[in-house]
């Protein structure tokens, strides 16, 4: 029986996502059928004023990339506007995110064997005897439109106090996404769907403004199972005031996810 999975995350990550789904789908266990609602909006700030303090970055300096958008945005930086990164320098990326900043950028992964996550990156820059002499550049989300989630705001504080300086960089811009879509969301829930499923605090915010709107939304998100992507994104939603049914503890990729959902979702 097919399980449909509703996907809020942005458009190129919600992309893949999907296809996860539907590789993970097969003969045992449930098969699934996923639809794609993106409920946050990211954009590549393409004449944005950023870019022009990169090329401060020294040759002894950390810069960490807190998502794929961020690493786009600089490749997009170096494409137009002439950028160019001193290779001297520690570049970091969260887990597979490695591979994506080595595919646009030809970066090195510059930490290794760290656990995959911001707060995994502030525990590996934390333990080296040069931290407190270390600047850290952050490059990150300028969050419009919508209260900014914990996850940077608390990575660039637990960073703070293992670091001699952060310098933070908004490379892209998130929003939530337009009345159209919300509206598109709260139908799919209505009409049914097997399974809501949450990659990122800024979905879980918008997913709650979507069926605050009428007691009906309540009830109706409240009878539909809802699964988190690790246990930081269940924090937000349970935040929120959000049900949560499922939280994966495999949240390193979206495979991962996929993954869990198939063990897990079929009692739920």
């Amino acid at each position: 029986m097919k399980k449909k999975i509703l996907i809020t995350a942005p458009e190129g990550y919600a992309r893949r996502f999907r296809d996860a789904l539907l590789t993970m789908s097969g003969p045992t266990g449930p098969s699934f059928s996923p639809v794609s609602a993106p409920l946050i909006k990211t954009e590549l700030d393409t004449a944005a004023e950023a870019h022009k303090s990169l090329p401060t970055i020294g040759d002894d300096d950390i810069v960490v990339f807190t998502s794929r958008k961020a690493i786009e945005a600089t490749a997009l930086w170096r494409q137009r506007q002439g950028l160019v990164l001193p290779p001297a320098a520690t570049y970091v990326a969260i887990g597979k995110d490695a591979s994506w900043m080595s595919a646009l950028l030809s970066l090195p992964q510059g930490l290794s064997g760290c656990e995959p996550s911001l707060m995994g990156i502030v525990k590996a820059l934390g333990e080296r005897p040069d931290a407190d002499k270390k600047r850290v550049w952050v490059l990150g989300p300028r969050v419009v439109g919508m209260r900014e989630p914990p996850t940077v705001p608390d990575f660039l504080t637990a960073l703070g106090n293992r670091v001699g300086e952060v310098c933070y960089v908004p490379a892209y811009t998130t929003r939530p996404a337009d009345s159209a879509t919300r509206q598109t969301v709260y139908t799919l829930i209505r009409q049914g769907v097997d399974c809501v499923a949450l990659t990122s605090g800024g979905e879980a915010q918008v997913l709650r403004k979507v069926v605050e709107t009428s007691p009906e939304g309540m009830a109706l998100i409240s009878s539909t199972p809802i699964a988190c992507f690790g246990p930081y994104t269940a924090k937000c939603a349970k935040s929120e005031g959000l049900p949560v049914d499922i939280i994966s503890d495999r949240y390193h990729s979206f495979t991962e996810f996929a993954a869990y959902l198939k063990d897990h979702l079929s009692w739920v």
